[in-house]
């Protein structure tokens, strides 16, 4: 993992891309947006690219992050917060938290860490460079418990919320059967092109819904929760 150690000297350098190139109003002016099209459909979450990047670093819990991505380094050449960057990689802009990380989506980890404020040098440059990640509509999730242990739904959903902040569990239930040994994640709209990212996060495998089970309305995801949870 490439983390710079030394952020306060990259302060005084102005050598930072998000402080040379981008101008924190950009990306104050991002995550505006990102609030105000919560509903919207979207591809990606943040919260996935929170929950990767933060099994290597502490990343600020008091907010939603604007996800960045990579789209021309060649843009970004001689920018030494860019210097390790490869198209495709997510820059996890937090606005009050004055923070952003370049995170390696790929390779799955930290490349480069620094501080963001106020600047405007080469502003038009960078925002062609980086493109933000489109904004999250909230996931629904209905719970149902697959096996014969009590309230095993209600300790899931803080395990779900701890990984998935933005998530909102619409029921919780009993499954039709209670002999499940392994936790499943159902796609329940069909039109959830993030799902596996989830059901990996989730560490589920995705599956059709299973013969006998009742489909949820209006919710986007269910899980069936196994025997596995347990362990």
């Amino acid at each position: 993992m490439f983390v710079r150690k030394h952020i306060i000297l990259i302060v005084f350098s102005a050598m930072f891309v998000v402080v040379a190139a981008v101008p924190s109003y950009y990306f104050y002016h991002q995550y505006r947006n990102l609030e105000a099209q919560m509903h919207n459909p979207t591809k990606e979450s943040p919260a996935v690219y929170v929950e990767r990047a933060g099994r290597h670093i502490i990343l600020p819990d008091n907010e939603i992050p604007t996800v960045l991505t990579v789209t021309d380094t060649e843009r970004l050449s001689g920018q030494a917060f860019f210097s390790h960057a490869k198209n495709g990689d997510k820059v996890l802009v937090y606005e009050q938290a004055k923070k952003a990380f370049l995170y390696d989506p790929k390779a799955d980890k930290i490349v480069e860490v620094g501080p963001v404020i106020n600047s405007a040098t080469n502003s038009a440059q960078a925002q062609h460079a980086v493109t933000p990640t489109p904004t999250p509509r909230i996931l629904h999730f209905v719970l149902y418990n697959g096996t014969t242990t009590v309230g095993l739904t209600k300790d899931f959903e803080q395990t779900l919320l701890s990984k998935i902040p933005d998530a909102i569990v619409l029921d919780r239930d009993n499954a039709a059967r209670n002999d499940y040994e392994s936790s499943v994640l159902i796609d329940v709209s069909e039109n959830n092109s993030g799902a596996q990212d989830i059901a990996d996060m989730l560490d589920m495998q995705m599956t059709e819904l299973p013969e006998g089970e009742t489909k949820p309305e209006e919710a986007d995801f269910l899980i069936i929760l196994g025997s596995d949870v347990l362990e």
